[in-house]
């Protein structure tokens, strides 16, 4: 009760100038004629009070989901009446219980880091006293990427322009939506802060050709939101469900299924790739905008010689380095599709 005490206290301070100034200030914890309510700080008030405060610091409205979501799943898990200044690691256990059986880890590990982040929210604003130890279990699955065979055989399976746009997305190892949400200059792609996963400005250097993919992309997005043929959302999906499409095959064209691969897996291939020639760890995280080295290493754990096999455009020899680049590696020649 102290505590709840001296949290009201703070808010109403925060408002104080506007208390002397005659405006009608109103708090939470009042009945609906002024009184205080003596009514406790429930894990669904915590909840709604800490998106509404996401949403006023400006954080991205589809991390704001991926909170929303985890932390529904542990309002679910230990109940919406919660009192917060109760919960414990029996709490935190109990979801773990009832959720590790129904979501992947990667997403047991993704709710974790919400409800912490949560949690020390609540103690920085004297909700709660202490943050339970939340152990978050290391996944060791390696990253999935594309080998020369693979890629090559997605790319006959879709039209000119997408050829083009995997490509790109091979070479760079940028996420879905970040060309649409960056700005070039001259020869550098630059992502702000604001609009990047890891919340830090990220700036790549675009070749040539990859400009005039970026362009073509961009271009592809724009005109299908002008005609009113799709949402800006659905035009940049769109990428991701050719993508899944021809990794699913097609038994009629003879088109063998390719298991395991998404989207995502370009960004992987671009890192492998990115490794396997240049054997410089720091070059790779740079490319992909990591903040640190430890998060880039997975991309070192592979065999080298079964990368080599997977990669045979990359293996320097005498041989190949006599003769031009290798055909795999080149730039689909097309142009902007007509729109149907």
């Amino acid at each position: 009760m102290k505590r709840e005490a001296l949290v009201r206290k703070n808010e109403v301070q925060n408002y104080e100038s506007e208390i002397q100034a005659g405006f009608n200030v109103s708090f939470p914890w009042q009945t609906t004629n002024g009184k205080v309510e003596l009514r406790r700080y429930t894990l669904l008030m915590a909840i709604e009070d800490y998106l509404k405060s996401l949403r006023g610091d400006g954080i991205r409205k589809g991390t704001i989901d991926i909170y929303k979501l985890g932390l529904s799943h542990f309002k679910q898990a230990v109940g919406k009446s919660l009192i917060v200044s109760e919960i414990t690691l029996n709490h935190i256990d109990k979801y773990k219980g009832e959720f590790v059986d129904l979501v992947k880890q990667a997403t047991l590990n993704m709710d974790l880091r919400t409800i912490k982040a949560f949690l020390f929210w609540l103690q920085v604003r004297g909700r709660i006293s202490e943050v339970p130890k939340i152990k978050i279990k290391k996944e060791n699955k390696p990253p999935v990427y594309l080998t020369n065979k693979q890629f090559k055989e997605i790319c006959k399976r879709v039209d000119l322009h997408f050829q083009r746009a995997f490509w790109f997305y091979r070479e760079t190892g940028l996420r879905l939506s970040e060309p649409f949400n960056a700005t070039l200059d001259g020869d550098f792609l630059i992502v702000e802060s604001d609009k990047h996963k890891g919340h830090r400005e990220h700036t790549i250097h675009l070749t040539p050709e990859e400009k005039r993919v970026y362009h073509e992309i961009r271009t592809m997005v724009s005109e299908k939101v002008r005609r009113g043929i799709s949402t800006r959302k659905n035009a940049i999906h769109l990428y991701t469900k050719v993508f899944y499409l021809a990794c699913l095959g097609d038994e009629k064209k003879g088109w063998e299924r390719i298991i395991g691969r998404k989207f995502h897996s370009l960004r992987h291939t671009c890192a492998v790739r990115l490794y396997l020639k240049t054997r410089d760890i720091y070059a790779v995280m740079k490319q992909l905008g990591h903040s640190s080295v430890t998060v880039t290493e997975i991309y070192t754990k592979f065999n080298i010689r079964l990368l080599e096999q997977h990669l045979p455009d990359l293996v320097k020899s005498p041989q190949k380095q006599a003769k031009s680049q290798p055909s795999d590696t080149l730039l689909p020649e097309t142009h902007i599709p007509i729109f149907a």
